[in-house]
Parts: C-alpha cells; sequence; structure tokens
C-alpha cells in the first residue's frame, strides 16, 4: 500500500508540474486528503449512496482546483508572510 500511495502522489504531482504548480508535491498530497477522507466515508457509512459518493467528489475537486488555480495566479496575498 505503500509503494502504492508513493506512486499515486508522484503521478499527481507530475500533472501539477505540467500545469505549473508552485508546489506541487504539497498540493498533491492535500488533494489526496481530501479524496482519502471522501473514501473513509465510502467504507465506513452504510447510508452512504453513489449519488453522495459524486456530490462530495464533484465538490472536494472543485474546492481544489478553485484553490490550486488561486495560489497559481497570486491571488493569495493576503496571507501572512512566511517567517
Amino acid at each position: 500500500m505503500a509503494l502504492f500511495m508513493e506512486e499515486y502522489v508522484k503521478a499527481v504531482v507530475m500533472v501539477l508540474l505540467e500545469g505549473g504548480a508552485s508546489e506541487p508535491e504539497l498540493m498533491a498530497q492535500s488533494y489526496i486528503g481530501m479524496l482519502d477522507r471522501l473514501k473513509m466515508d465510502i467504507l465506513f457509512d452504510p447510508f452512504f449512496t453513489e449519488e453522495e459518493a459524486h456530490k462530495r467528489a464533484k465538490f472536494a475537486a472543485s474546492l481544489f482546483i478553485g484553490g490550486a488555480v488561486s495560489n497559481m495566479n497570486g491571488s493569495l496575498g493576503d496571507w501572512p508572510a512566511e517567517q
């Protein structure tokens, strides 16, 4: 499983690098983390529906893409400077 996760992160990092991400590894880990939470809900909630899975996957993708685009465009300039 560890090898799979390493390869999965690398694949997402490569896509983000192609897109010009400045923090591709951090972004990949963040996106995968959101999807992992979705996976856990699917596995452990006996009332979880396919419709809910689609809704949450779409939401997570939209949230990530919106944040990634904002980050790449530098529109997060109101964040405090790193120390």
